[in-house]
């Protein structure tokens, strides 16, 4: 906590994060009782921290700010309320609604959808690029690059049991140039087909 007529500072920000990452505690606030801030901090890859919230109580609308800073109290804190909060926020968030929106099934409806009313097909790579440029900046820096997740191909059960069926063992594979795939799920699906 800084006193009420000191602007708050990246070095006040760092401290308190030093503070916290030292302690291995996940949440920071910093505050100087008119700006207040509320930080998570993970520790999986080295520390990252995401500002949950930025409230100025000079500016703010009271209702919001009092949503806000509700996140504060003791009550809300024991049930767990500020996790929910976080938990909402990182799933808003942009590199998880890209995630979201660059499936092939999302991107698969938009272009069904589009097909409908304009009767041309698009291609889904171009689809992904055109959305990706109609964000701003900022969600597009989040999201990264654009990245279409495919689901992966189960092969047919009749076609998995014939390639294991017809795979050579271990003794048989010794001399062979190639290594032997666990399971035909790594081979492409035409792999499988020409070697059964």
């Amino acid at each position: 906590m800084k006193a009420a007529g000191n602007e708050l500072r990246d070095r006040h920000i760092e401290q308190a994060k030093s503070y916290a990452a030292e302690a291995n505690i996940r949440w920071v606030v910093l505050t100087n009782c008119v700006n207040w801030s509320l930080y998570h901090l993970s520790f999986e890859e080295g520390i990252e921290t995401e500002r949950v919230f930025t409230c100025d109580l000079s500016i703010e609308d009271i209702d919001k700010a009092a949503e806000s800073i509700a996140l504060l109290h003791e009550q809300s804190i024991r049930k767990g309320e500020h996790e929910d909060f976080w938990k909402r926020h990182a799933a808003l968030d942009a590199s998880s609604l890209g995630k979201a929106l660059y499936t092939e099934s999302v991107l698969r409806l938009i272009r069904r959808e589009i097909r409908k009313r304009e009767g041309i097909l698009v291609d889904e790579e171009d689809l992904a690029k055109a959305i990706h440029g109609m964000l701003c900046e900022d969600a597009r820096e989040k999201m990264g690059p654009v990245k279409i997740r495919r689901k992966r191909q189960r092969l047919p059960k009749k076609i998995e049991a014939l390639a294991k069926a017809t795979a050579p063992t271990d003794a048989a594979a010794v001399g062979s140039a190639e290594p032997i795939p666990e399971s035909t799920s790594e081979l492409p699906l035409e792999e499988v087909l020409v070697k059964s």
